[in-house]
């Protein structure tokens, strides 16, 4: 698969990604078939020239059923930018790209507040994942530009920013409410406190992992072994096996 036809594909993957959504599988665009009478088939149903004298009225035309050929993909090379044109690519793609670091340097600072209430708490939670999802959507609008060294960027940001949501939920302190719960009703609490946290971070790791499998992917498509690339490699190694709740 060519790098624009992959890019393009990652595009749609995270497009669908960022709303929560199930990935999506984007196809290579089908070659013409051939058709009746040595044409090409454009997928618009032609019918064919019949002599109506040649029809018995009264009687169907006979219609000899054929398999379908074999289903083929187009393989010509995408075209290749000009450098002006990469050049133009790149510096777009890195202004949005530096932007969008803006907002994530203030999310890397961002804790949860345990003195909370567990019901605020949660708002917290939520508000934390919307921040994600936002800022996921922004790394998206990298990835449209179509630039290759800044799309293996935004995949890496984009894996990070589900990875450092996970680690937040999962190094969280216990609401400090908890503690003045009868003993027993507190370790209940706890415990069901933690097995939601362990439900939540699993999907999220998934994600992280997917968007830095795609982003070394891209990478080795386009021939990429910068810093992005590496840092994609090695937190897609680190997480080959996702940490459990207390660990």
């Amino acid at each position: 698969m060519s790098t624009t036809r992959h890019l393009a594909a990652v595009l749609a993957f995270f497009t669908c990604l960022g709303c929560g959504g199930e990935p999506v599988q984007v196809d290579e665009p089908e070659a013409a078939q051939p058709g009746h009478g040595g044409g090409t088939s454009t997928g618009t149903s032609v019918a064919p020239d019949v002599d109506d004298d040649a029809l018995d009225p009264g009687t169907a035309p006979e219609t000899a059923e054929k398999d379908p050929p074999p289903e083929t993909f187009d393989e010509t090379p995408a075209p290749q930018l000009t450098f002006e044109q990469k050049t133009a690519l790149d510096k777009q793609a890195k202004l949005k790209f530096d932007e969008v670091e803006k907002a994530l340097e203030k999310f890397e600072k961002y804790e949860l507040d345990s003195n909370k209430e567990p019901a605020d708490l949660a708002e917290q939670i939520k508000k934390m994942q919307q921040t994600t999802a936002d800022l996921v959507a922004k790394y998206t609008e990298v990835l449209e530009v179509g630039s290759p060294s800044w799309s293996v960027a935004a995949l890496f940001r984009t894996g990070y920013c589900y990875e450092l949501t996970a680690k937040k939920l999962r190094d969280a302190p216990i609401p400090k409410s908890f503690s003045k719960l009868p003993e027993e009703i507190a370790l209940d609490a706890i415990e069901q406190y933690e097995k939601t946290v362990d439900e939540m971070v699993g999907p999220i790791d998934e994600k992280a992992r997917t968007a830095y499998a795609l982003a070394v992917e891209v990478a080795q498509e386009a021939g990429i072994d910068d810093k992005w690339a590496k840092d994609a490699a090695e937190h897609l190694e680190a997480m080959q096996d996702p940490p459990t709740g207390g660990e």
